[in-house]
C-alpha cells in the first residue's frame, strides 16, 4: 500500500463545482465542511444546513431562553447540536481575536455584534469544554438534558455580553 497525499481544490474552485452541482449557498455548506466539497455536498443534500440554520437562529438572539431552546432543537440530535454550537463558538473566538470567521459566513454580522461584545477568555473557556466534550456526544444519554446543559454554558457567555453593553 502506498498513501498519495491528496490536497483540498482551491476554494473558488470548489464553490463553482458545488453550484454546478445544484447545492444552495456553496459557500455556507464549504464552510460548515472546513473545505472539503464533498462533504459539503452531502451536507446540503440532507436537512444539516436548515436544522443548522434554526439552532443558530437561536444562539444569535442574546436573549434566548436556554430551556425552551433545548426543546426546540432537541429532534436534531447532540452530535449535530454540539457541533454546530463548537464551530459557532469558534467564530466567536476567531472574529474577536482576528477580526474574521471560519465556520458561519451566513451569520457574520450577527457574530461580528457578539465578538464585539464577549470576553475573549470565558470563550475560550467554553470553547475549550465544547473540544473535549465531543468525546460523549456518542454516548447514549439524555439529550435534552445534555442540550440543556452546553445552552446554559453558552447563556452564561452571552449574559457577559448584556453585562459588558
Amino acid at each position: 500500500c502506498r498513501q498519495l497525499p491528496l490536497s483540498r481544490p482551491a476554494r473558488q474552485d470548489a464553490l463553482s463545482w458545488l453550484a454546478a452541482q445544484g447545492v444552495e449557498q456553496p459557500e455556507v455548506a464549504l464552510a460548515q465542511a472546513s473545505g472539503a466539497p464533498l462533504l459539503a455536498q452531502a451536507l446540503a443534500a440532507g436537512d444539516e444546513l436548515a436544522g443548522r440554520r434554526e439552532c443558530l437562529r437561536l444562539l444569535a438572539d442574546s436573549g434566548f431562553d436556554p430551556i425552551q431552546a433545548a426543546e426546540l432543537i432537541a429532534d436534531l440530535g447532540i452530535e449535530r447540536f454540539s457541533g454546530w454550537l463548537l464551530r459557532w463558538t469558534s467564530d466567536l473566538v476567531e472574529q474577536r481575536l482576528l477580526g474574521r470567521i471560519r465556520f458561519n459566513p451566513d451569520f457574520a454580522q450577527e457574530i461580528a455584534v457578539l465578538a464585539r461584545r464577549i470576553d475573549p477568555l470565558s470563550a475560550l473557556r467554553l470553547q475549550r469544554r465544547l473540544v473535549l466534550e465531543q468525546r460523549h456526544v456518542q454516548h447514549p444519554l439524555n439529550a435534552r438534558l445534555y442540550m440543556e446543559s452546553l445552552l446554559l454554558a453558552y447563556q452564561a457567555l452571552v449574559n457577559l455580553v448584556r453585562r459588558a453593553a
